[in-house]
């Protein structure tokens, strides 16, 4: 996890300025995974930065088409501009176009296909992915589904990331197609639930969230349960966020002083101070907005631990939140 200041392509805590209602995430919750190692974060950062000028040198989506076709190893920053392109459009109509969408997914099952594994071709998939997960359209899943699933080696566990993030971005805005492919969606999210992977488990979190049926809510049940901090973590902020009082346990141990993290790489235990405390904001700002007095969950027990943090000698951030959100509890 990275500290809260984090870009907005990477994990971020969103701002506090007013608390929306109890509700499910939105595809702008879902895409701040604050679970991404720093790693990954970096890597993102850098190739937006690198490409960004790519599309403002116009919104030409037939330009980025016709770069698409061509079997070149450059053509992955094609990928790039067009998903940044749709995601970020507050044009509909782009988003609702089906003919892009159609041609978009014709090339990553041709891509999927031919499974070359070098990087431009999996940066190439993972982008198509990214745009195509933004589309308000029907029959987007199938190209999703496949993607997800598809791995060869390990290299492509960063496709499957980009195709499960994105399954979980579409489903949540269409819901149609999410009751279509219910069954579907769940058997894809489960296989990421248990894989050796911490960043697909993690992510299948959010996914089961996005799904929010009995069956996706069992599984964040049994993430409660996972080995890795950052699994659990997600499992819980998205089941409280349901008011689901199985969250209570996992939450508190996000609050305690040295709540444990994922530390997974020497850059990531050099981390380890910050990632706590956007672990400790994330959960006291996920309670602050379930304190209501017609809420779910037993909050006079997490409110112990949120006074620990308030009344202790947290980092100011930390302390500052949970002050602010003692008050709403308390209120």
């Amino acid at each position: 996890m990275t500290a809260p200041e984090s870009p907005s392509n990477s994990p971020s805590i969103p701002p506090n300025e007013s608390l929306p209602p109890v509700e499910p995430p939105s595809p702008g919750f879902l895409v701040q995974l604050f679970v991404i190692p720093a790693v990954i974060v970096a890597i993102i950062v850098v190739v937006w930065t690198m490409f960004t000028w790519l599309a403002q040198k116009g919104n030409d989506v037939d330009s980025y088409l016709v770069a698409l076709r061509r079997d070149t190893p450059a053509r992955w920053q094609a990928a790039v501009s067009l998903a940044d392109l749709v995601r970020s459009s507050g044009d509909e109509g782009i988003r609702r176009d089906a003919q892009v969408a159609q041609q978009l997914k014709d090339i990553l099952h041709q891509e999927l296909t031919n499974g070359r594994t070098d990087e431009p071709a999996l940066q190439l998939r993972a982008y198509l992915c990214n745009a195509l997960g933004e589309f308000r359209v029907p029959d987007v899943l199938p190209a999703l589904l496949e993607a997800s699933t598809k791995e060869k080696g390990e290299a492509e566990k960063s496709v499957r990331f980009a195709a499960l993030k994105s399954i979980a971005v579409y489903i949540d805005a269409n819901p149609a197609e999410r009751a279509a492919s219910a069954d579907k969606i769940q058997a894809v999210i489960d296989q990421a639930a248990q894989d050796d992977k911490p960043l697909l488990r993690s992510t299948a979190a959010f996914a089961y969230s996005a799904l929010d049926t009995e069956a996706a809510r069992a599984g964040l049940g049994r993430l409660l349960q996972d080995s890795t901090p950052d699994v659990r973590y997600n499992a819980a902020l998205m089941l409280a966020r349901r008011g689901d009082a199985r969250a209570v346990d996992v939450l508190t141990e996000m609050l305690a002083a040295d709540a444990p993290v994922s530390a997974e790489t020497d850059e990531d235990k050099q981390d380890i101070p910050q990632k706590r405390m956007a672990v400790q904001i994330n959960a006291l700002r996920t309670i602050e907005m379930l304190a209501k007095p017609d809420g779910k969950l037993p909050l006079d027990t997490l409110q112990k631990a949120v006074e620990s943090l308030a009344t202790g000698d947290a980092p100011a951030p930390v302390k500052a939140q949970a002050i602010e959100t003692l008050a709403k509890l308390k209120r």
